[in-house]
């Protein structure tokens, strides 16, 4: 059965470099760049990409340039007018689907300036064989309080979802792990490793550098990969 993806996380955290990389993962040979990356906000709304391979007919192109979605995604930050929260749908050529249907990729959680409620209007998308990545980076992993509670508010759900027979996959992918460190280790072990859940270190330009850099990115990079 295909499953559909969230991915899940507070802002710089890591989600659009991970759905990028995904990307790479599902399609080596068409693969461009999906998602604006900087330091700041770049997902005003959710976006849905709905994955579809090549014997697909009357696909809608996406449309989509980066550096445009970049500069626009500055002017939003800087007027703090953001838009009516509401999903906003794409086709996504892929070579290989990997039973996805689709990959949500939403926007920051934690963002002080969003009155907005994204938390529950992913709770609203949620279905049966759902499966969130919830993504939180290497060296603040679940530092936070507000971490802490919007997580808690998740697993609140998931569990809530599951004692009704609706079953929701769970799995936190720690992101920008890019190096082997003794603080990056005590951080996952104090802060990650605790939940019962699977789990999943990540390095998102270790995916992109692996054949160059093969001795500074070791093998648990493709954890979630292999998985």
């Amino acid at each position: 059965m295909s499953k559909n993806i969230f991915i899940v996380g507070e802002v710089s955290s890591g989600k659009s470099s991970f759905l990028n990389a995904l990307y790479h993962i599902l399609a080596p040979d068409l693969w461009r760049p999906i998602s604006p990356v900087s330091t700041q906000r770049e997902t005003n709304n959710p976006i849905c990409y709905h994955l579809k391979d090549k014997a697909t007919k009357n696909i809608i192109p996406i449309n989509y340039d980066y550096e445009e979605e970049h500069n626009k995604n500055a002017i939003i930050r800087k007027e703090k007018k953001l838009p009516k929260l509401e999903m906003i749908h794409r086709d996504l050529l892929v070579q290989d689907k990997k039973n996805i249907n689709t990959i949500t990729d939403f926007y920051g959680i934690n963002d002080s300036n969003d009155n907005r409620d994204c938390i529950n209007f992913m709770f609203d998308q949620l279905e049966n064989n759902s499966l969130i990545i919830y993504i939180t980076p290497a060296e603040r992993a679940f530092v936070s309080k507000s971490e802490k509670e919007n997580f808690e508010k998740i697993l609140k759900y998931v569990n809530h979802e599951r004692n009704n027979g609706i079953y929701i996959s769970l799995v936190i992918l720690v992101s920008k792990y890019d190096y082997d460190d003794e603080e990056l280790k005590e951080i996952f072990k104090n802060n990650v490793y605790h939940y019962n859940f699977k789990k999943f270190r990540w390095s998102s330009y270790g995916i992109f550098n692996n054949i160059k850099n093969k001795d500074k990115f070791p093998e648990y990079q493709l954890e979630f990969k292999k998985a």
